[in-house]
């Protein structure tokens, strides 16, 4: 992920933002299994030959009825229901190499300067490639970083004017 990447590129005078690309079908192995592997070591049958199961995204919202109702089937482990109903990679943070670029470019280039007009300085800054390689938001979000130093009383001003997020698809991540 680390050699990967990013620009923000504006379209002509629309003013309209290129979104990177998502998970390429390696990267998207690569998570799958992943997710998979945790299901079945967390299922504390590790030490059997974890069975092939065909996978299903769903999204955050959408986890209750199939994977409820996968729960409710006598017939099918529970294991079996967390290795098949897999949440989509952006849902819970992962993102692609690129999508970790864009979203470092938002933060250094936009969001850590609005701060910074209104007197918020952040004390750590990683380089690109560091963000990247350790899955971005893991590793450094301005406003995490800010923490107790973000006034709650200009809290909601101070959002409105620097977004913590970049425009969709990552908006969404916003609690």
């Amino acid at each position: 992920m680390a050699g990967a990447v990013a620009a923000l590129l504006l379209a002509g005078c629309a003013g309209q933002v290129e979104h990177p690309s998502a998970l390429n079908d390696a990267e998207l192995a690569e998570y799958l299994d992943e997710a998979q592997n945790r299901a079945w070591f967390y299922s504390s049958q590790g030490n059997e030959t974890r069975p092939e199961v065909a996978p299903e995204f769903v999204h955050l919202d959408d986890m209750g009825g199939p994977f409820t109702d996968c729960l409710a089937d006598d017939e099918v482990s529970d294991v079996v229901c967390d290795m098949t109903y897999v949440y989509y990679p952006g849902d819970i943070g992962y993102f692609s190499a690129s999508e970790l670029g864009y979203v470092y470019d938002y933060f250094a280039d936009e969001l850590v300067p609005c701060l910074a007009t209104l007197g918020l300085e952040m004390t750590y800054f990683p380089t690109r490639d560091e963000f990247t390689a350790t899955a971005g938001f893991m590793s450094w979000e301005p406003y995490v970083q800010l923490g107790a130093d973000l006034p709650p009383s200009r809290a909601d001003a101070i959002l409105a004017d620097c977004p913590r997020y970049p425009p969709m698809p990552f908006s969404g991540l916003a609690p």
